[in-house]
């Protein structure tokens, strides 16, 4: 994959919080209700936290853009018009992975924005037709929480962390600092409504794991 800088590179993760959310239509910041208290941890830190991905500039085209064998693009969103000429590349900010539906996959972005001036919180979250994983770190006075959902499974599962660790390089983050970190969480999905496992040929519950690395500019 090319790492050829341009214009649509150099918006970096804000555009692809902008495009994903637009595509979706909704506040992916919002964790849905209906969740268990989770777990509080504290963070731990690493000045010298390193790793191969920090100096990489890794990016992907989105998930509703189709490259043919031809060099053309099209796109499967009605508001785009086709062919696309210049699609824009989204800037990876997370080298992490997810075991979401039995399948170890990628999570490509990792959003970090200030909540009042002292939480600041991060969102990993994947987008595309196969895997649509979301999680929300919430770091206030040292100390975090996290909260795991499935896009497309919210209403119907509750998510309940049983493991969390998260490194970050440095203690405080001011809007535009890059945040660099390591995260290793793990949650049980089960129903909300047991009885709703009448309806499945075994009981769903599941263990989730996302765990790697990230870079990303705090908003």
């Amino acid at each position: 994959m090319s790492i050829r800088p341009f214009k649509w590179i150099l918006l970096g993760p804000a555009l692809a919080l902008l495009l994903l959310g637009h595509s979706l239509g909704y506040d992916i910041w919002q964790a849905p209700p209906g969740q268990p208290e989770q777990m509080s941890s504290k963070v731990s830190y690493d000045p010298k936290l390193s790793d191969t991905f920090f100096e990489s500039d890794e990016w992907s085209y989105p998930h509703w853009i189709t490259k043919h064998p031809d060099g053309h693009f099209t796109s499967s969103r009605g508001i785009d018009k086709n062919p696309v000429e210049d699609p824009p590349r989204l800037k990876h900010t997370s080298k992490c992975f997810s075991t979401s539906f039995g399948v170890k996959h990628v999570v490509n972005f990792c959003e970090a924005r200030l909540v009042d001036g002292h939480v600041l919180d991060l969102l990993f979250h994947e987008r595309n037709a196969a895997f649509r994983d979301s999680l929300l770190v919430r770091i206030r006075n040292g100390k975090f929480t996290c909260q795991y959902w499935i896009v497309d499974d919210v209403g119907v599962f509750q998510w309940t962390t049983t493991r969390q660790k998260l490194t970050l390089d440095k203690k405080a983050y001011r809007k535009g600092d890059v945040i660099k970190g390591r995260i290793d969480f793990e949650c049980v999905m089960q129903l909300i409504n047991p009885n709703d496992i009448k309806k499945w040929s075994r009981d769903p519950t599941a263990v989730i794991k996302l765990f790697g690395v990230f870079k990303s500019t705090v908003e």
